[in-house]
């Protein structure tokens, strides 16, 4: 399994990288009224309009920064369920690395396929539909 690791503040994440459709710069995001907390807004990406997230929020991660999130340099766009896609504001994407499938170990969030060790840091691989579509438990 191909990993891209995305860092958000001091937090890294994964998605395999057959849910990664690109990394771009932050477009402008719009705010959305009523959206969840975890939504960001949306953006026009190539006249495409996408759902922008704060991954940590959506994880219900109250250590990560916020600001982190408002201030990312990149957005990775990923795909979603249903032939939509929706981006991650990210401060970095590392270097794509090579995890065998007897290397994941339980997910620890519905959002997440499972985890591994990655250069001695343990990562949630996300599941992409899950991240728009599922529920929380933390």
């Amino acid at each position: 399994m191909n990993i891209v690791p995305i860092e958000i503040g001091d937090r890294v994440y994964g998605f395999e990288v057959s849910d990664v459709r690109e990394i771009l710069a932050t477009p402008e995001v719009t705010y959305v009224p009523f959206a969840p907390h975890w939504v960001v807004g949306l953006a026009n990406v190539r006249g495409e309009i996408v759902t922008v997230v704060s991954l940590p929020e959506r994880l219900g991660d109250t250590v990560a920064s916020a600001e982190s999130v408002k201030t990312a340099p990149q957005l990775v766009m990923v795909a979603g369920a249903h032939r939509t896609s929706f981006g991650v504001l990210v401060q970095r994407v590392g270097s794509v690395r090579t995890v065998g499938d007897d290397q994941l170990t339980p997910a620890q969030h519905v959002c997440e396929r499972g985890r591994v060790i990655v250069d001695q840091i343990s990562l949630g691989i996300m599941n992409p539909i899950a991240i728009l579509e599922g529920g929380t438990n933390g």
